[in-house]
């Protein structure tokens, strides 16, 4: 069937009760259709997802329809009836307003006829890739069990973070990208280097953090690249530059601020060491902001900016190359003998993680990421999870994510000890097969740097707390009054 832009409900060719079915299938079959084939935003999508985003506003939107057709229509059938019973009873009487009471019946039970014969239209997109869950869902009070409530007792206590600390860190990091724009604009010009509006990563900016943070990334992107990508390897790459020869009356090299020795790759290393030279002159006389001596060292982020050795913000260069869709940063490789090392560029997800995120918390009115901020607090504090990260969490959300279901707004029945329950169950998944795939790089494994033997004390332990509620709830309670001793402890100094 053809995914045309269906025709608009007001038209005059739905006028009976046959035509309306085809035109609500057509209208989902299109919808579907869409998803299914993931096609580039146009002027038709985005005026059918800007007015009609779930197939209830569609339901909604056809029965105004029939109620205003049908008011019309009942409108002028009483004029007609009036006119009619006036001229035949000369003047109405009690006929004239049996005629009418029979008509509006009439009228009415034909209508709401055709009103309640609308969810069962709806049952036509079990044909095409129905998801397991159901579109429509009621609202259902969600009971309270022990589970539940020792996680909502660990949230307040443990894993809520101060909001007042959580913006003072994000109004500082923006104030530092503010100085640093203003300041590096012209000096970037003089290597080549076009900055570009900024990026704020991290949980810090996707309400996602936790216990306590003192740490923010920042994407630096500079000018889109107009060349192809060669992967190296799994989650980097390695970008290719034509060859330049410097001559007399010409423009100096466009990339001379990351070209490498062999001159036929954009380096990582040697962008990263350019910057941090630049923004050795331009923080040189911040009042607080403190640039540390460039590193690299593994896992952490070449140039950071310390504000009182509290707080730490990582400036991070990336950039962009035509056609794809996430960004390249040059973030640390494990150095090793080979020379192509300083040539790596990662890929990075982030910016699309966050809308994945955002649709999400729609979804679920936040359910499944409370169960996530749950579960990164307890991995942080508890020793015997060691080796799992926040990211591996993170992917183990976003695999759990229905392009399809997750993009309609509605009540979600879980509560947030069923989805706490469903995480650990997706987790214990991946830790048995020894296989967590990166979300959008499939043949990337995020569990390859942890041994056998760690993966299967974490299989074991993760087991332990999936099914063993009782031992969970005790953990979680044994944290609540660890972290309240320390609070008295820190009154009492005080």
């Amino acid at each position: 069937m053809s995914c045309d832009l269906p025709q608009k409900i007001g038209n005059n060719n739905c006028s009976t009760k046959t035509s309306i079915k085809i035109f609500l299938q057509n209208c989902i079959v299109w919808w579907h259709t869409t998803l299914k084939t993931q096609l580039k935003p146009n002027k038709k999508v985005a005026a059918i997802e800007q007015n009609c985003r779930t197939f209830a506003q569609w339901r909604r939107a056809l029965k105004r329809w029939i109620r205003k057709r049908w008011a019309i229509r009942q409108k002028m059938s009483s004029l007609s009836t009036t006119d009619s019973s006036t001229s035949a009873w000369g003047g109405g009487g009690r006929a004239s307003l049996k005629a009418k009471r029979k008509s509006r019946k009439s009228v009415r039970s034909s209508r709401s006829d055709m009103l309640s014969s609308l969810p069962d239209i709806f049952e036509c997109h079990q044909l095409i890739d129905s998801p397991r869950r159901v579109q429509y869902e009621r609202t259902q009070l969600t009971i309270q069990t022990p589970l539940a409530a020792a996680l909502d007792i660990f949230y307040l206590d443990v894993a809520n973070i101060c909001q007042g600390e959580l913006d003072e860190l994000t109004t500082r990091a923006k104030d530092l990208c503010t100085y640093i724009y203003q300041r590096v604009i012209k000096r970037g010009y003089q290597i080549g280097i076009r900055l570009q509006k900024p990026v704020f990563l991290g949980s810090a900016f996707d309400d996602t953090a936790v216990v306590s943070l003192n740490e923010v990334d920042i994407l630096m992107p500079f000018e889109c690249l107009d060349a192809s990508l060669d992967s190296a390897e799994a989650g980097y790459y390695v970008i290719p530059l034509k060859p330049f020869k410097e001559q007399k009356g010409e423009p100096p090299d466009p990339h001379r601020y990351g070209r490498s020795e062999d001159g036929m790759h954009l380096s990582s290393m040697v962008v990263a060491k350019n910057i941090h030279s630049l923004l050795v002159r331009v923080l040189r006389y911040h009042p607080w902001a403190e640039l540390l001596p460039f590193t690299v060292a593994d896992g952490q982020s070449q140039i950071t900016v310390s504000w009182k050795a509290k707080q730490f913000f990582n400036l991070i260069p990336a950039t962009r190359v035509h056609g794809e869709d996430f960004h390249l940063v040059s973030r640390p490789y494990p150095l090793d003998d080979h020379p192509q090392s300083e040539l790596l560029w990662r890929g990075c997800f982030s910016v699309k993680e966050a809308k994945i995120l955002q649709r999400i918390n729609k979804a679920d009115r936040g359910i499944r990421c409370k169960a996530f901020k749950l579960l990164k607090t307890l991995i942080k504090i508890e020793p015997t999870l060691v080796g799992l990260t926040s990211y591996h969490l993170k992917t183990v959300l976003l695999h759990s994510f229905d392009c399809i279901v997750d993009s309609i707004p509605r009540w979600h029945k879980d509560g947030v000890d069923i989805a706490f329950q469903c995480l650990l169950e997706e987790l214990l998944h991946f830790l048995t097969i020894k296989n967590l795939p990166h979300f959008f790089i499939n043949e990337y494994n995020l569990l390859g740097g942890l041994g056998s033997r760690r993966l299967a004390v974490l299989r074991a332990r993760i087991n332990f707390l999936h099914n063993n509620s009782n031992e969970l709830s005790r953990l979680l309670q044994k944290h609540c009054n660890k972290k309240q001793k320390m609070k008295m402890s820190i009154e009492e100094t005080e």
